[in-house]
């Protein structure tokens, strides 16, 4: 079983290595309980696929946000700007949409308890078309189970279906409404991606963001690709000041 919660804390004592780095968020909660677990696998009608059993039987959400500091000296700021020439660099940035953010909320708050009824554009009566089949809106939009509110505007979500315990994970966006902008991927995939990047908001885009992108193959990508496709060029380097 991967460690993840191991893998959280190393990933905020490497940022705290950094003088210019302040976290300002950092809550782990404890582990889902069995019951919790059973609850969602009934829900689903299948065994939840092993990594995201793993994850939340070790960490049932996290709430992590880091920033460059906001006195950075001004030409600090522009020596870590052209370090990052593959992710923007901002300071003192919008609170509702952060540079940096990962929120996963407990896994029964995603799938049960919340009927997430701010989803899509309302649409009763109209028909969406997602991955070359065609819902209901009223059939649509209760699949969908977001769990990574990184920003007011955009989350990460499941679409469950009934017997798969490994539901496909998409990018939700202008403020969930929007589904069809995305790259369809799995969570083992997209938890990669985030801890890979350092929660940084703009990478999820730059990863999964595709017009239609439900009708291109699924993105699956293993550690190693994300790492040397995606990982930040801000933390390449061999200096920590």
């Amino acid at each position: 079983m991967a460690d993840y919660k191991a893998r959280l804390e190393k990933m905020i004592q490497d940022l705290g290595k950094y003088s210019w780095v302040e976290i300002v968020e950092h809550q782990l909660n404890p582990a889902a309980s069995d019951k919790d677990l059973k609850r969602v696998e009934d829900l689903l009608g299948a065994p939840l696929a092993k990594p995201i059993r793993d994850f939340y039987s070790q960490v049932n959400g996290l709430k992590f946000r880091w920033r460059i500091k906001l006195d950075v000296s001004e030409d600090k700021a522009k020596e870590l700007r052209k370090i990052s020439q593959d992710y923007q660099i901002e300071i003192a940035e919008s609170d509702s949409d952060p540079m940096v953010m990962i929120n996963f909320i407990p896994i029964t708050e995603s799938m049960i308890k919340r009927d997430w009824h701010e989803l899509i554009d309302p649409q009763q009566g109209e028909t969406v078309e997602f991955a070359g089949d065609k819902y209901s809106y009223e059939e649509f939009r209760p699949r969908l189970k977001p769990f990574d509110l990184f920003s007011l505007y955009s989350c990460a979500a499941f679409l469950i279906e009934q017997g798969n315990g490994d539901p496909k994970v998409l990018i939700l966006d202008n403020h969930y409404y929007e589904w069809d902008n995305t790259r369809i991927t799995d969570f083992d995939t997209y938890l990669e991606a985030v801890l890979t990047t350092y929660g940084l908001v703009e990478a999820r885009e730059r990863i999964f963001s595709a017009a239609r992108g439900d009708l291109k193959p699924p993105l699956i990508l293993t550690p190693d690709k994300i790492r040397q496709k995606y990982g930040p060029k801000l933390f390449k380097r061999e200096g920590r000041e």
